[in-house]
């Protein structure tokens, strides 16, 4: 039977090559589940009651938010057997994108940049692709109600699409992409596409304009917002489409005019959602002094976003850190982060003054 306390310990699995094994596939059965095997573990679908290894959804329902557990729980309900149905992949690090805040790990863009600079960088994913496909390969996909790609940038080579020549009943399957939106899906992925039961894309968008090219170096706004624009156009495929913001420092004044770019999308497709989710490391949302989460009180008031922001304690070391990563992000790609961000960095800058 599938696990009652939490669907996907029975029935999901996460498949990666970016976990605490570089050299080998690492298996869990969520994206969020701390411990990782190098062996798919039947063991999880007996876990009854809260690990250490589930301290993310823990955490949440404890402040009273809904965990991935519970929206898991939720959604599949009607499935009682315990078998393969929510399947994520996460493989490889290929990416065309440099994101000020993302790494090596995620990104071969940034790999090759610090490569190039003589830098010690975050060990990149050693697995050959063909290692993973044969794990997949080797999957019993008959029952599989989702697959969710990850990345790197999932639409940057064709794994997903040999992938998807797997699944047995489509019809069945809903897609899920995390994708920066930079590459229009092919001929050959829209006819594999049109079989499933649901595509869903999850497009990461952290600024409009100049300021989504300056957080999310190499790529450029307006060619993503055309690509977006034409995904959602097309009537061939039962879509969904969320914009996935991550808010920093830099970016969460501004996330009014995200708010107001979903809501120009919506003109082409009504069926668009926006969520958002707090920046971690070197660019964490927890870094954002003391002056500016004033400034973004006073704008978005009673909004979550204001506690979120209130409720972490400020490190002056890490924001210290966050400045240089800042100026070396700027450096590095010839920006101009006061024209960007005039509002905001202003008050960084100000207070890494009064720091340093």
């Amino acid at each position: 039977m599938a696990n009652d306390f939490c669907f996907l310990l029975s029935n999901g699995l996460f498949i990666s090559d970016k976990g605490h094994s570089k050299e080998n596939i690492n298996f869990s059965p969520c994206c969020i589940y701390k411990e990782q095997s190098t062996n798919i573990d039947n063991s999880w679908q007996n876990i009854n009651a809260w690990t250490q290894n589930c301290d993310r959804c823990f955490i949440k329902e404890k402040s009273n938010k809904q965990s991935r557990r519970q929206e898991i729980n939720k959604e599949f309900s009607y499935v009682k057997d315990a078998e393969l149905s929510y399947l994520e992949i996460d493989h490889n690090n290929a990416c065309n994108a440099a994101c000020g805040m993302c790494s090596s790990m995620n990104s071969s863009s940034i790999a090759q940049i610090l490569r190039k600079e003589g830098k010690n960088f975050v060990p990149v994913p050693t697995v050959k692709q063909k290692e993973v496909f044969q794990v997949i390969n080797n999957l019993d996909l008959s029952k599989i109600k989702v697959i969710k790609f990850r990345g790197g940038e999932p639409f940057y080579s064709n794994f997903h699409q040999k992938v998807l020549d797997k699944v047995e009943f489509p019809s069945n399957a809903t897609l899920m992409y995390q994708t920066n939106g930079s590459i229009y899906p092919n001929v050959s992925w829209w006819d594999k596409a049109n079989k499933f039961k649901e595509i869903h894309m999850s497009f990461s968008i952290d600024g409009v304009g100049e300021k989504y090219n300056y957080i999310r170096s190499n790529l450029n706004f307006e060619a993503i917002k055309e690509n977006i624009i034409k995904i959602l156009q097309n009537k061939q495929v039962n879509f969904s489409v969320s914009i996935e913001c991550t808010l920093n420092p830099l970016n969460a004044y501004y996330f009014d005019d995200i708010f107001k770019f979903t809501q120009e999308l919506k003109k082409y497709n009504k069926n668009i959602t926006l969520n958002w989710h707090q920046c971690w490391g070197e660019w964490g949302l927890e870094n954002t002094p003391p002056n500016l989460r004033e400034l973004i009180t006073k704008k978005y008031k009673n909004m979550n976003l204001c506690k979120v922001i209130n409720d972490f304690d400020f490190d002056e070391s890490k924001f210290i850190s966050f400045v240089l990563s800042l100026q070396q992000h700027e450096k590095r790609f010839n920006l101009d982060t006061m024209k960007a961000f005039p509002e905001v960095y202003p008050l960084i800058i100000e207070y890494y003054n009064s720091l340093t």
